[in-house]
């Protein structure tokens, strides 16, 4: 919770930063290149760390087994995240055609680099949430966004273009990098054997296929109604969204802080025999992260005009305050099934969990396209908490249909 604490911080000081000492426009960029960088990010790692957060609570007492997931998982997910870094450079046209901007296509030619670290990081990170090391996992979830923070201030400072602020995100993955491998060696071993070694590549390749359309559609979810705003307007009008969807962002972390802690657990409960159980866990979590979730909303959106005063943040208050209004009451109302978000992942239905997220993005894709053309940027805070609502309902028949869990 500490580390949801300063990553939120964190995030916020990295949006007032660029907006307040670069302006709407470099803020902007920055976001644009930011929400490419996350689509290209779960291409490149495959949806592998998918089957490391999966096999690892089942296999962390048998340290040599769990060492060989991770080592099978680091070199699939690299060989991966090779391929896309070149079809990414070779499509680096169609962005600024698409996007119609050269700065944004110079800032994503810069952070290609970063995806093969950041694949590196996905999969570490998620081997240490199997293990139930929260303390590193929640230290180097700071850090990703800290190494950011700290690249972002140094171009500030320097006054560097709106495009080699991009430079932050690889950068960061780098740094990263370094302090994941140095937390990961004590909890490593030996390599158990070719046989062993060929077998784990082979299910990390296979489950990471399955899961991996899915969870590409589930991180870039959260830039879509950013990246649509990009194709109808402005860079100003993507800045101005992007500062309120920003800090509504960092109070949905928490669901993602319930998510992680209770996703080892998941991936156990399918193995209880006792299904009543499991339902009953289950569904005093789900109470217990709405009951906590919603009041938290309700005061993060009374207080938000406070927020952004302490900020310095004074222009366009009521429209930053509109919007944040809108995403953090439709997740904050939907949030007991956002900390269950991986529940099919976890019982080891990585298609299942596809076919659930596919329609998540699909409904959530729809509705932006329907209201940012008329509406503009409430329309797309709109569209994206209708989403959530639409969400619930998809989850609640899929859980019931297939794992057999009732409301």
């Amino acid at each position: 919770m500490a580390s949801f604490a300063l990553v939120g911080a964190m995030g916020i000081l990295i949006n007032v930063l660029i907006v307040r000492t670069r302006g709407d426009e470099s803020f902007g960029v920055f976001n644009q290149v930011y929400a490419v960088f996350l689509m290209l990010s779960q291409l490149a790692v495959g949806g592998v760390h998918l089957s490391v957060q999966r096999f690892i609570p089942i296999y962390a007492a048998r340290k040599q087994v769990a060492s060989q997931i991770l080592y099978t998982a680091l070199l699939t997910g690299m060989c991966i995240s090779a391929a896309v870094i070149a079809l990414a450079w070779v499509s680096s046209p169609l962005i600024e055609n698409l996007l119609n901007s050269p700065a944004v296509r110079q800032g994503y030619e810069y952070c290609l680099i970063g995806l093969l670290f950041f694949t590196f990081n996905k999969i570490l990170i998620s081997y240490h949430n199997g293990l139930q090391n929260f303390r590193i996992f929640a230290l180097l979830q700071f850090l990703r966004m800290g190494f950011i923070f700290l690249y972002v201030a140094i171009f500030c400072a320097q006054k560097c273009a709106s495009a080699t602020l991009c430079l932050s995100l690889p950068l960061a993955e780098l740094s990263l990098f370094l302090f994941c491998v140095l937390c990961s060696i004590p909890y490593c071993t030996r390599l158990a054997g070719k046989k062993s070694f060929y077998k784990w590549m082979r299910i990390n390749f296979a489950y990471g296929n399955k899961a991996f359309f899915g969870n590409f559609l589930l991180d870039i979810n959260t830039k879509a109604d950013v990246f649509i705003l990009g194709i109808f307007f402005s860079d100003a009008q993507v800045g101005i969204y992007s500062v309120a969807s920003t800090f509504a962002e960092g109070f949905m972390q928490l669901a993602s802080v319930l998510r992680n802690l209770f996703n080892p657990v998941l991936a156990r409960l399918r193995f209880v025999k006792k299904k009543a159980l499991s339902a009953a866990i289950i569904r005093r979590f789900r109470r217990q992260s709405f009951m906590l979730i919603s009041a938290l909303g309700l005061l993060a959106i009374f207080v938000f005009p406070v927020v952004l005063l302490l900020f310095g943040i004074t222009d366009n208050m009521r429209t930053y305050w509109i919007i944040f209004g809108i995403l953090v009451a439709g997740y904050a109302s939907t949030s007991g099934y956002q900390s269950l978000l991986m529940v099919f992942n976890q019982y080891g239905k990585p298609s299942l969990q596809t076919v659930f997220v596919t329609c998540i993005f699909l409904s959530n894709v729809f509705l932006n396209l329907l209201l940012v053309p008329f509406f503009g940027i409430t329309g797309a805070a709109a569209a994206t908490a209708t989403s959530f609502l639409l969400q619930v309902l998809i989850q609640q028949y899929l859980m019931k249909e297939k794992l057999g869990i009732p409301r």
